[in-house]
């Protein structure tokens, strides 16, 4: 159980940095047009 906690923040983790990445790209995108 622990363990699937644990996964389970790992993923959340990283879908949040992902999220974070490609909004930070889509806003530089926008700022270069």
């Amino acid at each position: 159980i622990k363990a699937l906690g644990l996964a389970a923040v790992g993923v959340n983790t990283m879908m949040g940095i992902l999220k974070t990445t490609f909004s930070y790209y889509a806003f530089l995108q926008t700022m270069n047009d």
